[in-house]
């Protein structure tokens, strides 16, 4: 199974700082202050209501609270704390076969290495999810902690930041800017047809 995640952490030093970051995203539009949502298939679009994402209380939240580490997760199937995060695996020995297994063998057996090791992962995240919360933020958080020390996380600091841009020098504000075309074209080199 595949999972695609972004997690970032910050120091509590910063958090007043990301606080502000967000203010910035949401003024510029780059992130939503609300989602409309389709609360039954026979609702028309148009009556939709409309729920607020809470930003205001994220931001008042970090500009509160110095005193603690923050994590930032977005992710399409595994949100922090994750097991891919803590790096955890059930103690050895443990059956990662999903139940049915064994009642079907032949089933099992029948399945390819990569189908195999797919069932395998699903049953150490249903692991996972059996661990006590507390347990499961304390392991994160360590597997954050040492992804740090091993350089494999980038921590995002005011140092630098004004000047942090993608590999195209174009930064997500830009991309949402009156002027995006120009400066698209500006930085991949290339001109907008007549």
């Amino acid at each position: 199974m595949a999972s695609a995640s972004f997690t970032a952490t910050w120091r509590a030093r910063t958090a007043p700082w990301l606080a502000d970051i967000i203010d910035q995203g949401l003024d510029d539009g780059v992130m939503r202050r609300s989602l409309r949502y389709q609360p039954h298939p026979d609702i028309p679009q148009e009556e939709w209501p409309t729920r607020d994402l809470g930003w205001d209380d994220v931001t008042a939240f970090l500009r509160a609270r110095d005193d603690e580490p923050v994590v930032m997760s977005d992710s399409t199937m595994d949100g922090f704390p994750n097991e891919f995060v803590a790096e955890w695996r059930p103690p050895a020995g443990t059956d990662l076969r999903p139940d049915w297994a064994a009642e079907a063998p032949e089933e099992w057996t029948a399945l390819d290495e990569t189908e195999r090791a797919d069932w395998k992962q699903t049953r150490v995240g249903d692991l996972w999810a059996e661990l006590p919360e507390s347990e499961r933020w304390t392991l994160a958080m360590a597997g954050l902690r040492l992804r740090s020390e091993r350089g494999a996380l980038l921590e995002l600091t005011p140092d630098g930041w004004a000047d942090y841009r993608f590999g195209h020098s174009l930064t997500a504000f830009d991309l949402y800017a009156d002027d995006y075309r120009a400066k698209i074209e500006e930085a991949l080199g290339v001109a907008s047809a007549p």
